[in-house]
């Protein structure tokens, strides 16, 4: 990674993107600090024969998808290396770390009570176990609802007011001003719009000097994501920012070379 003036190669940019995924996952699991640890006790109180406590499994869920987010990271810093041109695997792995850090961010919130957690994290648990529901028969369904003891948690815990948002307005919540754009152009990128698919193939082919969409916006994107991410979990779980800080300056520095519309 390099801080000299000018923009960064692409490769920097890549190495810095994957140094940013190391640091979110050493975030997960121990050690744990307020609120997380007064939470975890609350939910001692709350376990359930079989299932456990609801507090523990929603930082387990948290965990989950900090893991998710830092994987994802890595491979947006990995396939956007220059010796590679693939436009369209670092935009996938571009997406998936923004919606793995968004759902994150929503759950891993520090100003929410344990209570309004393990709803969140019913929710997601309840949106998973429905999803099946549609491909299987009448008497399935039966079956399934009547035996499945995780279902009937996220009946318990699931409310109305703690419902997560939809990826739109989850990428407005990480960037007010240009998350419902950013979300836009990578769904159109996702579902294979043709225009965009045209556009970055035709650029591909004459190696254009300049892109319609920069491959560093791409990975300081899904970076500017993550750090929000980092800097949420840290203050849930009293963690110490260890590298973060210096990581935040080195992608301001970075972010002052793309147009102000793709920050």
């Amino acid at each position: 990674m390099s801080s000299a003036p000018g923009p960064p190669s692409l490769d920097d940019a890549a190495a810095f993107t994957k140094a940013i995924a190391r640091e979110l996952s050493q975030l997960s699991g121990d050690p744990y600090g307020e609120p997380s640890i007064g939470e975890l006790q609350a939910g001692i109180a709350m376990e359930e024969e079989g299932l456990g406590n609801p507090a523990a499994f929603a930082h387990t869920t948290i965990d989950w998808y900090i893991q998710g987010t830092g994987d994802f990271l890595y491979g947006a810093g990995e396939t956007s290396k220059d010796q590679y041109d693939l436009a369209f695997s670092s935009a996938a792995a571009t997406r998936s770390a923004c919606e793995y850090a968004g759902i994150c961010w929503w759950l891993a919130d520090p100003d929410i009570s344990v209570e309004r957690r393990i709803s969140r994290t019913a929710d997601l648990v309840g949106r998973a176990l429905e999803e099946p529901k549609s491909l299987l028969s009448s008497e399935e369904l039966a079956e399934y609802q009547e035996d499945n003891k995780l279902l009937k948690w996220a009946q318990k815990y699931r409310s109305r007011d703690e419902r997560l948002p939809n990826a739109t307005e989850r990428f407005k919540l990480l960037s007010s001003e240009y998350g419902k754009m950013q979300y836009s152009y990578l769904s159109m990128l996702a579902h294979g719009n043709i225009v965009t698919t045209g556009r970055i193939v035709q650029e591909k082919v004459e190696r254009s000097d300049e892109p319609y969409e920069p491959p560093l916006w791409r990975l300081l994107l899904a970076s500017s994501y993550a750090l929000t991410l980092a800097d949420r979990v840290c203050r849930l779980r009293s963690r110490p920012p260890g590298m973060l800080p210096e990581l935040q300056m080195l992608y301001e520095h970075y972010r002052s070379f793309l147009p102000q519309s793709d920050s």
